[in-house]
C-alpha cells in the first residue's frame, strides 16, 4: 500500500486542500457486493504518465534523479499552455505548476507543512540550478574556488526547504491530462484513467473504468488547478461505483 502524499488531518478546519469545496460526501453501499456507490465528478481523464520518482537518500551524485523528473513535469506543463484550455484564471496561475507540481503544493518548513508561497519558487529555480551545477554530465566540470563561486551565484539559503518537501512527491509519478492538468499520482496509474473529485473529500482520487461495469480505485491524486474547489460548482455530478 503506498503511503499517502496528504497525511490525515485531525481537524476539517486543518486541510490544506478542499477539491470538493464544502459539498457532503454521498456514500451508499450496494446490498451483497463489495461495491460503494459515491457521488462526485469528472476532473479529467489521463492523457500521458511519466516515470514514478523515488527521491534518493543523498543529494549528491543524484543531481540527475531530480533533474530528470523536474524536466518531466516541465515538459508536461508546456504541452498544457500548448494546449491552451481554459483550466487556469490567468498563465501567471499556470506557470506555477511547474514548481508547485513536484511538491504537490505542499511546503514543509520547521516540521510544519503549509502552502507554499510565491517567495519558493525562488527556491525550487535554486535547487535546480545548483543540480544542474553538480550534475556528473556537467561540461567542463567545476571545480575548487569555481565551483564555489559558481554555487554561491545560484544558491538560496531556503532552498534546502523545497529539497525537504520533495519527500512528499516520492513514489508517485507525474501526469498530464488531455484538458492539461498537471499533478501527480499513484505509480500504477496508467493512461485512460480518470482523475475524479468525490465529494466530501479533500484531495482528488485515480479511478479505473473496469471491463464489466463501474470503477477500480487506484489512488491519491494531486491535480494543479482543481485542488480548491475549482470544479465543485456547474459540473455533472456523476455516480462512481466502486470495487
Amino acid at each position: 500500500m503506498q503511503q499517502s502524499y496528504y497525511p490525515p488531518r485531525s481537524r476539517v478546519d486543518s486541510h490544506l486542500f478542499t477539491a470538493s469545496k464544502d459539498t457532503a460526501m454521498a456514500l451508499k453501499a450496494i446490498a451483497n457486493t463489495p461495491i460503494l456507490s459515491l457521488e462526485g465528478i469528472v476532473a479529467d481523464f489521463v492523457e500521458d504518465v511519466g516515470e514514478t520518482w523515488h527521491m534518493p537518500a543523498a543529494i549528491q551524485g543524484n543531481h540527475e534523479l531530480y533533474l530528470t523528473f523536474f524536466s518531466r513535469v516541465r515538459l508536461m506543463c508546456e504541452a498544457s499552455a500548448a494546449k491552451n484550455h481554459p483550466i487556469y484564471p490567468s498563465q501567471a496561475r499556470r506557470r506555477e505548476a511547474e514548481w508547485q507540481v513536484p511538491i504537490a503544493d505542499q511546503y514543509t518548513y520547521a516540521g510544519n507543512t503549509t502552502r507554499p508561497g510565491p517567495e519558493v519558487r525562488r527556491q525550487f529555480e535554486a535547487f535546480v540550478a545548483s543540480c544542474e551545477l553538480f550534475n556528473v554530465g556537467h561540461d567542463p566540470a567545476p571545480e575548487g574556488a569555481d565551483i564555489d563561486r559558481r554555487y554561491a551565484a545560484v544558491a538560496d539559503p531556503d532552498m534546502s526547504h523545497y529539497h525537504t518537501s520533495l519527500e512528499t512527491t516520492s513514489g508517485l509519478r507525474p501526469f498530464l491530462t488531455s484538458k492539461g492538468y498537471v499533478g501527480v499520482g499513484p505509480a500504477v496509474m496508467e493512461h485512460g484513467d480518470v482523475v475524479v473529485v468525490l465529494f466530501g473529500a479533500p484531495i482528488p482520487y485515480v479511478l479505473r473504468a473496469r471491463d464489466e461495469v463501474g470503477w477500480s480505485f487506484i489512488g491519491e491524486a494531486y491535480c494543479d488547478g482543481v485542488m480548491d474547489g475549482e470544479l465543485a460548482t456547474n459540473v455533472p455530478i456523476k455516480t462512481f461505483d466502486i470495487s
